[in-house]
């Protein structure tokens, strides 16, 4: 007889746990440009990706492994002074994700509804007289979304995840600067995962980016840079998955400031590089931001 862990080793195609790349911290070109203290900005994302490839250690599994992603987010940013060119700006954003599979993985079906509310606190202070940016701050991703354990994809995640990010933002001159980022997240188990609720671990993510920005007016600019994910892999029933994530990703954006207080921002993009799970294709972020 095949025991529990025997069988979520053999099928490690089954495992697909989907929310940590949809909802990875990823910045874009001047996030970390401080916001005047006292002020606070209010951004309405739309994201939208589609895979169709899909691979485990680095091997092709299938070229009909369709998963399109649609997140809508709203985030929510103030900005409090705690001394001399050094801000605190606390935060929240709450996702609400549409997951759609088909093709060979139509298993998978689809899923609907709100995310896990995340907390954020970092802190930002300029470093030089060329206004470099230095920023490092704690990201807390709450177990309160949507979240069914007889599906293989979900919007929630049902455990606590603790992301850390630092960022540094360099200026060469007025309107050339670089963005660079780097993040770790670590999980709780999942302890309903799957239909005969196993626990699921997973260890530690991290992601690394940066983007060469040219800002060719007060927040407007155009910008592109490289994304690296590394870690992640995961157990089932203490069946180890081997689905460590490599993935290497490509973006490029714009964003124009309409009126001193309304900003739009696109970001386009996809995966050059994956080892493991679904590669995208495409990868577009819409964001409207407005200051106050």
């Amino acid at each position: 007889m095949i025991n529990r862990r025997q069988a979520y080793r053999a099928l490690p195609f089954t495992i697909i746990f989907f929310s940590v790349k949809a909802f990875s911290l990823e910045i874009a070109p001047g996030d970390y440009e401080p916001i005047p203290a006292g002020g606070s900005v209010l951004g309405l994302y739309a994201k939208y990706s589609d895979s169709h490839e899909r691979y485990l250690q680095d091997k092709k599994l299938s070229s009909s492994s369709k998963l399109r992603t649609q997140v809508e987010l709203l985030r929510f940013i103030h900005s409090v002074s705690i001394g001399q060119d050094t801000v605190l700006q606390p935060q929240f954003i709450l996702p609400y994700g549409d997951l759609h599979a088909s093709g060979d993985v139509r298993a998978l079906g689809s899923h609907q509804g709100v995310g896990d509310l995340i907390l954020g606190a970092p802190l930002l202070t300029k470093v030089n007289h060329q206004q470099d940016i230095f920023s490092f701050g704690p990201y807390f991703y709450l177990p309160t979304g949507n979240y069914d354990h007889d599906k293989a994809l979900n919007v929630g995640e049902n455990r606590w995840r603790m992301l850390w990010q630092a960022g540094y933002i360099h200026h060469f001159t007025e309107h050339w600067a670089v963005d660079t980022a780097a993040d770790v997240s670590w999980f709780t188990h999942n302890n309903r995962f799957g239909t005969t609720k196993e626990t699921m671990r997973e260890k530690p993510l991290y992601e690394y980016q940066a983007y060469l920005r040219y800002d060719y007016s007060p927040l407007s600019h155009i910008g592109a840079g490289l994304g690296y994910l590394s870690g992640g892999e995961t157990s089932v029933a203490q069946a180890n998955q081997h689905d460590t994530q490599r993935t290497l990703y490509l973006r490029a954006s714009m964003s124009y400031l309409f009126t001193p207080r309304l900003q739009g921002l696109v970001v386009v993009g996809r995966d050059l590089h994956t080892e493991s799970g679904f590669k995208q294709d495409k990868n577009i972020t819409l964001r409207l931001a407005t200051f106050f």
